[in-house]
């Protein structure tokens, strides 16, 4: 029987040796492409699911493209988000490093206490290669225990290194990488995760308890799911922003610290705030205990 053969990978690497220079220092790694003299490397302009044009590629600087023996190779900025690189069809390589300082659902972040970034604000594509296979291989900083979570899936037998179809699912999974609290739960089939960053006076286990039942309620109503495994991937902050949904998770920054008045009261509308948004991936802030939104409580009420 004859078998298609799996095209090789494009390979990017995430390194964060000084957190607190909030640089990502990135290395692309492009095989051989049959036939072509010149690649074009694009940074997008984009964010999943954020209908705006983002001028990502401001943060991106030296940018290095050599050979796999280390040779600098010609390469022309053709405009803002485009280089044409002269690769003669041979392997390329290209390093460069982004500053990440802005905590939103749709960029990327990078301290001594977390990292956290959205594919297309970190990662060039290769012009014509969108549905090539991809590869992330991840490298915390050094010394610091961070583990990581994404929706994608780990390679078997390959340490902090996971696997995506294509480019446009590879950047539909964002990376949340610390010391991050983890829950997890199943409903149905379905496994779903929770990544919980930041500081924050709500109860994990009762926010948990209301995700899951607002997932088997959407299960129930939908008759299942369409994948495996789902991440909540939630930042307590000290000021919310909302959320933004991708295919296999969401990303929420609520305010931490909003789960109890000044006395102490509980504020169970926060917990609704935050189911909210996982339903919706809505960009819009998360209400505020002095104007509460009127959400479907009988599904919901924790």
């Amino acid at each position: 029987m004859l078998t298609t053969p799996v095209a090789a990978p494009v390979t990017y690497r995430v390194a964060m040796p000084d957190p607190q220079g909030h640089e990502y220092e990135i290395q692309l790694d492009v095989p051989a492409l049959a036939g072509r003299e010149t690649v074009d490397l694009v940074f997008p302009a984009w964010a999943p699911g954020s209908y705006l044009v983002r001028d990502f590629v401001r943060h991106v600087y030296r940018l290095a493209i050599t050979d796999e023996r280390g040779r600098a190779l010609p390469a022309q900025r053709l405009d803002k988000g485009r280089w044409r690189v002269e690769t003669g069809g041979r392997p390329f390589r290209a390093r460069y490093r982004v500053f990440a300082f802005e905590q939103s659902v749709r960029t990327s972040f990078l301290d001594d206490s977390h990292a956290y970034w959205n594919g297309t604000s970190l990662f060039f594509f290769v012009d014509g290669e969108l549905a090539r296979p991809c590869r992330v291989v991840v490298t915390p900083p050094p010394g610091a225990r961070w583990h990581v979570d994404t929706a994608l899936e780990p390679v078997r037998g390959a340490r902090l290194t996971w696997a995506a179809a294509d480019f446009d699912e590879l950047v539909d999974a964002p990376f949340e990488v610390g010391t991050h609290a983890r829950r997890r739960f199943t409903v149905g089939r379905a496994r779903f995760e929770l990544a919980l960053y930041g500081r924050t006076n709500a109860e994990v286990d009762r926010l948990v308890d209301v995700l899951r039942r607002v997932v088997a309620a959407t299960g129930k109503i939908f008759g299942g799911f369409p994948f495996r495994r789902y991440l909540f991937i939630v930042h307590a902050l000290p000021v919310g922003s909302g959320g933004l949904e991708h295919r296999a998770s969401v990303t929420m920054d609520i305010a931490g610290l909003s789960f109890e008045d000044e006395t102490g009261r509980d504020l169970s509308v926060q917990y609704h705030g935050v189911v909210l948004t996982a339903e919706h991936g809505s960009e819009a802030p998360i209400s505020r205990p002095d104007r509460p939104t009127d959400p479907p409580a009988t599904l919901i009420e924790p």
